[in-house]
């Protein structure tokens, strides 16, 4: 459109007729008979089209780029293999691949608590023990010091650690958690039924979970190899982002 032509296809153009040339303005003195309506009635200002309202601008454009927090997979390949004997897969009642029953049951500290609410961002370590000679205080020795290996298993608050301690009198229990160093939070399953659930004999017994709770890797009993693949375990998990 050339800058001398009339604007006809203007918004105000169309709502506001143009005034006829050398011809005097439809005033009401000199047209008496024009309508109260068409005098009175103000001009309206055309308005732009398709435009939200600032609230909804602000929740589409949260909506475009909104940022999710990408979890990346886990290499199951760099968690050790469970390998059992015939005899010790006969005392499991879980396996890696499978969730732990849901268990709910009184705390050392007081009151009840679910097994999974107890649950780490990126993994869970549940041990069962019970009162021996040497592996469960190894056991719990071991996973109270996973505080101090922060910088080989980043970030440690990733990584939750609980206890269940299996047909114990709270008083033995206390004794061998300050023998330990032990701080983490310990559930009571004062007649086994929990663990008879997960398993028979054989204690301690540890079970790292992954972050949807999926038992990823366990071990029967306790020793230097069971810390090895706990803490391989545990890193591998550990590094998902």
């Amino acid at each position: 459109m050339g800058c001398g032509e009339p604007a006809t296809d203007s918004p105000v153009a169309q709502l506001v007729p143009a005034k006829p040339e050398n011809k005097p303005e439809n005033k009401p003195e000199n047209n008496p008979a024009a309508s109260t309506a068409e005098i009175t009635t103000p001009r309206v200002q055309p308005q732009p089209q398709h435009q939200s309202p600032p609230q909804e601008i602000r929740k589409q454009e949260f909506r475009e780029h909104k940022v999710r927090k990408e979890v990346a997979p886990v290499d199951e390949t760099l968690i050790p293999q469970v390998f059992l004997t015939a005899d010790h897969s006969a005392m499991c009642r879980v396996r890696v691949g499978d969730q732990l029953p849901a268990i709910t049951l009184p705390q050392l500290s007081g009151g009840e608590a679910e097994l999974a609410s107890f649950q780490g961002d990126k993994a869970t370590v549940v041990l069962f023990w019970q009162e021996d000679p040497w592996m469960s205080e190894m056991a719990l020795k071991d996973l109270a010091a996973l505080k101090d290996l922060s910088a080989d298993i980043a970030p440690f608050d990733d990584v939750a650690v609980v206890g269940i301690a299996v047909k114990q009198a709270e008083a033995d229990i206390q004794t061998t958690l300050k023998e330990a160093g032990a701080e983490f939070p310990q559930l009571l399953d004062n007649d086994g039924k929990a663990f008879n659930q997960v398993g028979m004999v054989k204690l301690p017994r540890v079970y790292v979970l992954d972050a949807t709770g999926k038992i990823v890797w366990f071990d029967l009993e306790y020793s230097a190899s069971t810390w090895r693949e706990l803490k391989q375990t545990l890193e591998t998990l550990a590094a998902g982002k």
